[in-house]
């Protein structure tokens, strides 16, 4: 999935919590009304797969190149919390970024209580 992009989708209607469910590549541009999309580099997983090996750890995922994985929305509250301690932790300006849109994915989808479809 990561070939120029690895994205978090958040979705935004019943429709696209189906398609996150499903877990297979779903990045396509006809889908962007049912989910909201945060694109990453790969240069930019890389700098924060601290927090990627923990969300893995501590939730069972498999987020890794080439997979895909949901985040259940009763997962999610915990995740953000996690993304926040590595943020104040970070000292890196450029992996501060980085975690920032993590964190607005997650904050995204802890306000509308959706799941995060990963997709690297």
């Amino acid at each position: 999935m990561c070939e120029h992009d690895c994205v978090l989708g958040v979705p935004i209607n019943e429709k696209g919590v189906q398609l996150v469910e499903m877990t297979y590549d779903l990045y396509t541009p006809d889908l962007d009304d049912n989910l909201r999309w945060f694109q990453f580099s790969l240069e930019e997983i890389d700098k924060i797969y601290d927090l990627i090996d923990e969300f893995n750890q501590t939730f069972g995922m498999l987020i890794d190149n080439y997979e895909e994985d949901v985040l259940a929305a009763d997962k999610v509250p915990e995740a953000l919390f996690i993304a926040k301690k590595h943020l104040e932790e970070a000292k890196e300006h450029s992996k501060r970024k980085i975690l920032n849109r993590i964190i607005e994915a997650l904050q995204l989808a802890s306000d509308t209580k959706m799941p995060v479809g990963y997709y690297l």
